[in-house]
């Protein structure tokens, strides 16, 4: 019986002096420094989680600003670009996407075949529209995103393949 007293003496000792993370190391479950650290690992996910969303979100509208302005810029700077009713009309097939970058207008099919051949060669996807008047164009990288276009446009402007007085073709 003094056994069973000194052992139940011992284990409230050691209960009281190093409190309950004794118990719970000896019993295999965390510690209260492993709650803490198990805590701020989970805070720390969050916060990078909530930054990642902010970050995301800020992103999204800075793209919607550039769109914006992109548009804007189509509809008002002179030469920039010009739709599909402003130059009469197409004869066949319209354009695949809405905006289309034209890098050259000929009257000789074979010329627009030559170069359309050229653009893709060169890895950029390029189409022929043809018009009523009878001018054929050569459009690359058709896209639906303003932004894209314009900045596209700006970049390739004056290389081999985009002439300096490209324009962008608007299908409406």
């Amino acid at each position: 019986m003094r056994i069973k007293r000194l052992i139940i003496a011992a284990a409230l000792a050691a209960t009281l002096l190093t409190g309950c993370d004794f118990l719970r190391k000896v019993a295999g479950r965390p510690t209260s420094a492993d709650i803490t650290a198990l805590r701020d690992k989970i805070a720390e996910e969050e916060a990078a989680r909530a930054k990642a969303v902010a970050d995301s979100i800020a992103a999204v509208e800075k793209w919607r600003a550039d769109s914006l302005a992109a548009e804007e810029a189509i509809r008002t700077v002179p030469g920039l670009a010009f739709s599909i009713k402003s130059l009469g009309g197409i004869y066949g097939k319209a354009p695949s996407s809405k905006y289309l970058i034209i890098v050259g207008a000929f009257s000789n099919p074979a010329y627009a075949a030559k170069k359309a051949a050229a653009c893709a060669s060169a890895g950029y996807p390029a189409e022929v529209v043809f018009f009523r008047s009878g001018l054929r164009t050569v459009g690359i990288l058709p896209s639906d995103e303003a932004f894209f276009v314009t900045d596209t446009l700006e970049k390739l402007r004056g290389g081999a393949i985009c002439p300096p007085k490209s324009w962008i073709l608007i299908n409406e």
